[in-house]
């Protein structure tokens, strides 16, 4: 009866309403407002409520990208480093090591074609006597080092002549070819009759010397020390050491130029005093050393050298010849006759070595002289 009575008191809606009282949540049930995982913001300011993935314990790790101008420079520097020790070589002569490119075949052409281009100015005769005096020099420097012969002379050796060639062969370098091969080498010497020009030069298988050269020189023995400075600029193969450095250079000058706003006169300031002038004092000094045991292995008085550098440099500092070595591709003379006068002691155990007959007979008048009749009596 209780039951009924309440059924009968209670309205339907109120008890809907009660339960539904009852049942209310707190506060509403919303993603957006109670999402447990951080909000991404893009760029551009919109956002994003993409959770990470399951597996993911905190933010995401992003890798640095690639950066292709770096790589590529990389690239280019390691390329550039092996193949620049990959053309690295020794002189024979004094053990420098330096980067060169060309092989004697192509230098041989090479001087060949500047020769050609600086065309020939007029020589003076065989027989005139300057002429005479310069082959013979030559002719001994040559014979004495087993660096071949002159094409075209009237001055004879007591060696035979014959199987005698008039074509340079620059196949082989000169501290690896048979000596027969060497032998067989063609100079042709060209004696300019022009004094206002003080200088001689040597290309392969080319040697040309200026009469303006003639009073530095004095007599054979300057004349021998000019020769074999200039013969040891190709037995050192210096110009094709230039033109390999030319070549190797000319590519960086132009980035630098462009880099710089097309500012060549950077470029070009930077190959002559980084690369050009220092480069050339070291292949002047080079070819000093060698031409000093050249002309002692001849027997030559190596002491003729530094005498005629001491007048070179007289002579350059009467016309204003440039006091600054650093601005310059020679060293100074000072500074050669120092180091020459150093070498004097190797250069005359080479000439001793050499069995040279003008020592013998210098020393032989020695003892006439102070009345000793042989060597044992010298010490």
């Amino acid at each position: 009866m209780l039951s009924r009575f309440c059924r009968s008191r209670i309205p339907p809606t109120a008890k809907i309403s009660r339960l539904s009282t009852s049942f209310r949540p707190q506060r509403p049930f919303t993603l957006s407002s109670t999402s447990r995982y951080p909000v991404y913001i893009k760029f551009g300011g919109g956002t994003s409520s993409t959770p990470p993935p399951p597996h993911s314990s905190g933010p995401k790790r992003v890798l640095p990208e690639w950066n292709r101008p770096t790589t590529f420079c990389g690239i280019i520097i390691v390329t550039f480093g092996i193949w620049y020790l990959a053309h690295l070589e020794q002189v024979p002569e004094t053990g420098r090591w330096r980067y060169i490119t060309m092989s004697p075949d192509q230098e041989a052409k090479m001087a060949k074609w500047i020769d050609g281009r600086e065309g020939h100015s007029p020589q003076l005769p065989l027989d005139h006597p300057i002429t005479l005096k310069v082959h013979r020099v030559v002719d001994r420097l040559l014979e004495a080092n087993n660096l071949g012969r002159i094409s075209e002379t009237l001055v004879t050796r007591a060696s035979d002549r014959s199987g005698f060639v008039d074509l340079w062969d620059p196949t082989d370098s000169y501290s690896t070819a048979s000596e027969s091969r060497i032998q067989k080498r063609s100079w042709e010497v060209r004696v300019i009759p022009d004094n206002r020009i003080v200088n001689a030069a040597a290309l392969p298988g080319i040697i040309m010397v200026y009469t303006g050269i003639l009073p530095i020189c004095r007599d054979d023995q300057g004349l021998a020390a000019v020769l074999s400075h200039e013969i040891g600029h190709v037995v050192a193969r210096h110009t094709a050491e230039r033109l390999s450095s030319a070549i190797l250079f000319y590519p960086i000058a132009l980035v630098t130029s462009v880099l710089f706003s097309n500012t060549t006169w950077l470029g070009d300031l930077v190959f002559t005093y980084v690369l050009q002038n220092p480069n050339g004092r070291t292949q002047e000094r080079e070819a000093d050393v060698i031409g000093m045991r050249m002309m002692a292995k001849a027997c030559f008085d190596p002491q003729a050298s530094p005498e005629m550098f001491k007048r070179l440099g007289a002579f350059e500092a009467q016309h204003g010849g440039k006091n600054i070595e650093f601005l310059s591709t020679h060293p100074k003379s000072e500074n050669r006759v120092r180091y020459l006068e150093n070498m004097l002691p190797e250069a005359h155990a080479i000439r001793a070595d050499a069995s040279c007959p003008e020592l013998g007979q210098s020393i032989q008048r020695f003892a006439n002289i102070t009345g000793m009749r042989g060597p044992q009596q010298m010490w």
